[in-house]
């Protein structure tokens, strides 16, 4: 198109360097029709290709071509091997070409070719050529997708772009080969970056190098960090399409708040005319590559651009930004002095630090770092860095004896600083790219469908966002230590180790391309350990839950070599009288770690009591047993809806009957009867898994995987396997009715599930941190995670591979599948015979039972 640009530029005696030129030829190069292309143009070669009458505006006239005598001797312009076309295939457009560079673009996020992405979205990996209908539907859903922060044109997006694609690479008219698509991709490519860089020939001027260089504290920011320029525009733009202007002016001001806000305004305003922002007015991802690139380019000092503007001071306000926060948030300023002292970057202040997910009781010495929107990044005495509130920061530290315990703080800081900062998603990046709590951040990274893999992806995320498994697995190094190759229940340690790994990819600093990542190696080590979970099959959300945590206990089992058999004691009416429930509870508990012992049952597994009344004789047998997880029903013995999670816990522990083919065996009686039977929790774990069952089976089935307990009516099934089970899919409805929960200070003890009868040694307050979502019915579904992240201070919404901010408003759905509580305060001890004292009952010492442990492993 180059050579119609210098014949509408000389027609309108325009200079061909000018940004209007270059601008115009770009423009025309979009609406020119493909009989104008230049593959027209006479090559040294030959002749010009034979092109078809199709063009984007519709004409079919065939024009003349651009020959020497149209142009002049000063307009011979040498036509490029991307000028020529592919392999002898015609060229493509513009639109075509952008949307082959977004399809290149998210290849190269997956590690792929851009033919191997096709053809593996296809489902046929292994193929030379792709038929039509495999080929446009792969670009469609590429076009229609969400976009990977590159351009986003109104022609990308349309259907029939990708079957003009299709048209224009394929040979036969039936197929379009794999070495073509390769070709096209590769020369829309270089098409894309010889337009950018043709156009950056026009910007040599010393105004704009000093436009450019205001950009260069950000461009050695990120060179700092080892980020990309993709990875740090999806951190900098915070969710949004790309980045206009007032945002550009938050960035610069984080690295320029020593200037006054004029000056500020200045330079924003160069670096924006600099800029070449898209149809919604933002600069995008491309756009934002190319202005870092230029940045680095320039010769200009960075505060080139400030010249004839004196720096002031930012007290006025940065006091006024934390007055106002402080306003806002509840929280007040330092009130030891008048009025706020100037804060600049590298003051010495007192701040108070966030230790265990709470802000310290006093104050600590502390530098300013840097600063961020509402926030500043400190550095503490011994070199830890956290962001805090500006509220946390009351001001100059004119002497470090004011802080008593400061020492003692600091090294409590120190020891907790890489566990608060995992759990909590706090990063330790500069004032611009530091804790924004964006989708692709720590704790917001997303997870690939690997094909049916919504109900892994959803588990996944909630068990990330829990801070107990976090800190086992990255903040300590007792994994390895507890990982146990022998036990041939678990995966050897593969499971646990590749759960580690994916763990380290969702809450690690290193970028993750396109802001999510892809658990292969997690599945693989899933379907080597169980062939169930191993195929594209859709799976129900909690079996693999339950699947997964105990593989994981079983490959953490602390309990080395063969179990040692057990057996529970009879605890008959007249046991129990001797010896009371809680002795008897916890002699059971102690029974129970003799074979297993892990991290999975220090957080999630609690005690049941199960009692079963003989409706013949009366006699009455009490069992206790651990769970990992409460199946809920959602219905009552009528059929009737529960509509709040105390009906469903009142439900749980209610009488059921055991008659027909379930009647017990009673002792006493030496003969089947009929009995009523009652479950009802003992104790309490610090993490609390409710599955709500709403899957119903008018043929009564019900069915509970191991380790869980399924209360109520016995035709509501407990949700396990009901994928991919046809006689069970036959007849079976959901239960889409909502029941409510509270998302915090959800009080157990208020709810009927806890006897009278069981002291509990803390208080059983929970607050919910994540649940599974499903949507759709039993034969078809789609499961979604919602997680709480600490940092950000607000609930996300987990789809496979985006990640967005929730509203809490819309937490408590009829959707909710899977529900994650955490105790208030409560805090993991690993549970071993020989320290009772962490055990969750009331231990008396005098306990007989307890002097055979205190010689136990």
């Amino acid at each position: 198109f180059r050579p119609w640009g210098q014949l509408f530029c000389r027609a309108f005696n325009a200079s061909t360097n000018s940004p209007a030129a270059m601008r115009a030829v770009r423009w025309l190069s979009s609406i020119t029709p493909r009989s104008l292309s230049s593959s027209k143009l006479p090559t040294q070669g030959g002749t010009p290709r034979k092109q078809s009458n199709a063009g984007v505006g519709g004409g079919a006239a065939e024009q003349p071509a651009i020959t020497e005598e149209l142009l002049g001797p000063a307009d011979k312009l040498a036509v490029s091997p991307t000028e020529q076309g592919c392999s002898g295939l015609p060229d493509l457009l513009p639109p075509e070409r952008q949307l082959l560079v977004k399809l290149q673009a998210k290849a190269d996020c997956l590690g792929f070719s851009v033919a191997d992405f096709v053809f593996n979205e296809a489902g046929l990996p292994a193929a030379e050529a792709l038929h039509r209908g495999h080929f446009v539907a792969v670009l469609q859903r590429v076009a229609q997708g969400r976009p990977q922060g590159g351009r986003q044109d109104a022609d990308a997006s349309s259907e029939e772009l990708p079957g003009s694609i299709f048209t224009r690479l394929s040979r036969d008219g039936c197929t379009v080969r794999r070495t073509d698509l390769e070709a096209a991709a590769a020369a829309s490519m270089s098409a894309e970056a010889a337009a950018v860089a043709e156009a950056d020939a026009e910007e040599d001027g010393e105004e704009a190098a000093a436009g450019y260089a205001v950009l260069r504290p950000l461009t050695e920011d990120i060179q700092k960090h080892n980020m990309s320029e993709r990875r740090a525009f999806d951190v900098l733009r915070e969710g949004r399409p790309g980045i206009s202007e007032p945002g550009l002016l938050q960035i610069l001001d984080c690295y320029f708040a020593a200037e006054s806000p004029e000056a500020r305004r200045r330079a924003c305003s160069s670096v924006w005319m600099l800029a070449r922002t898209n149809a919604a007015g933002q600069i995008d991802a491309m756009e934002f590559e190319r202005l870092v690139a230029r940045a680095r380019r320039s010769n200009a000092p960075a505060t080139a651009v400030f010249a004839g503007f004196a720096a002031s001071l930012p007290t006025a306000g940065i006091a006024e930004d934390v007055a106002s926060v402080s306003s806002s948030r509840g929280g007040r300023t330092s009130g030891t002095r008048a009025s706020p002292l100037p804060l600049r970057t590298g003051d010495a202040v007192s701040a108070h630090v966030l230790m265990s997910g709470r802000k310290s009781a006093k104050p600590i010495p502390a530098r300013i770092e840097g600063f961020a929107r509402d926030a500043i990044d400190i550095v503490f005495g011994n070199g830890t860095r956290q962001r805090v509130p500006r509220s946390w920061v009351e001001g100059a530290a004119e002497a470090t004896e004011e802080a008593d315990g400061a020492s003692e703080a600091l090294s409590t800081v120190a020891s907790t600083a890489a566990d608060s900062v995992r759990d909590l998603g706090v990063s330790l990046c500069s004032p611009s790219l530091g804790s924004s709590a964006v989708p692709g951040s720590p704790g917001l990274v997303g997870l690939e469908n690997l094909g049916n893999s919504c109900y892994m992806n959803a588990l996944l995320q909630c068990l990330a966002g829990n801070a107990d498994l976090v800190r086992y697995f990255l903040g300590s190094q007792n994994m390895e230590r507890d990982i146990n190759p022998e036990n041939c229940l678990g995966s050897g340690g593969n499971v646990a180790r590749e759960f580690a790994a994916l763990l380290g990819l969702l809450w690690g600093s290193e970028p993750q391309s396109g802001g999510c990542c892809r658990p292969t190696k997690f599945r693989a080590a899933i379907a080597q350990a169980s062939v169930q979970f191993g195929g594209a099959d859709q799976q129900d959300s909690q079996e693999f839950a339950a699947y997964v945590l105990d593989c994981l206990h079983e490959d953490l089992n602390r309990v080395r070599g063969r179990k040692p058999a057990v057996e529970f004691p009879d605890l008959t009416p007249k046991v129990l009288g001797n010896k009371g429930e809680e002795r008897a509870a916890a002699e059971c508990w102690s029974l129970y770690l003799k074979r297993d012992k892990s991290v999975i049952v220090d957080i999630f597994q609690g005690q049941l009591r199960s009692q079963i009344r003989c409706l013949r004789c009366g006699f009455r047998s009490t069992k206790f047993d651990s769970f990992m997880y409460l199946s809920l029903p959602v219905v009552d013995a009528a059929g009737a809806p529960l509509n709040s999670l105390g009906e469903c816990l009142h439900e749980f522990a209610r009488e059921e009957r055991l008659s027909g083919g379930e009647r017990w065996y009673c002792p006493r009686c030496r003969d089947r009867v009929d009995a009523n039977k009652a479950l009802s929790i003992w104790k309490l774990p610090t993490v609390l898994l409710i599955h709500l069952k709403r899957f119903h089976f008018e043929n009564g089935a019900s069915k509970d995987s191991g380790g869980g307990v399924a209360g109520g009516s016995s035709s509501w099934h407990s949700g396990s396997g009901w994928y991919g089970r046809s006689s069970w899919s036959q007849g079976a409805k959901k239960l889409g009715h909502k029941v409510d929960f509270g998302l915090q200070a959800l009080d157990l003890g208020n709810c009927g599930a806890l006897p009278a009868s069981s002291p509990q040694k803390a208080a059983p307050v929970f607050d919910l941190f994540a649940l599974v979502d499903h949507f759709g019915s039993c034969g078809c579904g789609h499961y979604t995670a919602v997680v709480w992240h600490e940092a950000a201070a607000k609930w996300h919404r987990f789809d496979d591979d985006s990640v967005a901010a929730f509203d809490a408003e819309d937490v408590r759905s009829d959707k909710a599948y899977l529900l994650f509580f955490r105790r208030r305060g409560g805090v993991v001890q690993p549970q071993t015979r020989s320290s009772p004292e962490a055990w969750p009952h009331c231990i008396n010492q005098a306990w007989s039972f307890l002097r055979a442990d205190e010689n136990a492993r």
